[in-house]
């Protein structure tokens, strides 16, 4: 199975907003991992999986050069993307869990696309 994300996910793990409630402290995702999650959801809530764990699964990314045509010197971490993207696919119950009995393998790659591009092509097999 293929799901296209049409732009890189932002992290949950970072840009965590943290407040109190009854005096205890609370720790929320950030607005834009949570539209994000929210619009994903709307997009993704009939996705079945055909296939059981355990899963192979294969994240492409595929990050644009810049305006000017010369590559992006933003570097970013893919673990938290990837992470962003399999607590997505656990919240919307396509895959069971994120664990290493559920997940046996994870390979990752990218490419440059022309500017505006973005996108996360993920395999799930």
């Amino acid at each position: 199975m293929e799901i296209e994300f049409k732009w890189i996910p932002p992290s949950k793990k970072n840009s965590k907003q943290v407040f109190c409630r009854w005096g205890r402290p609370t720790v929320i995702p950030s607005k834009a991992y949570q539209k994000w999650h929210g619009e994903m959801e709307d997009e993704l809530w009939e996705v079945v999986l055909e296939t059981w764990h355990p899963y192979v699964m294969t994240y492409n990314f595929f990050i644009p050069y810049n305006k000017d045509g010369s590559e992006s010197k933003r570097p970013f971490d893919y673990s938290n993307k990837i992470e962003s993207i399999n607590d997505l696919l656990v919240d919307l119950e396509i895959i069971e869990d994120d664990n290493y009995y559920i997940i046996k393998e994870q390979h990752v790659f990218w490419e440059f696309v022309p500017y505006g591009e973005w996108k996360v092509i993920v395999t799930i097999k």
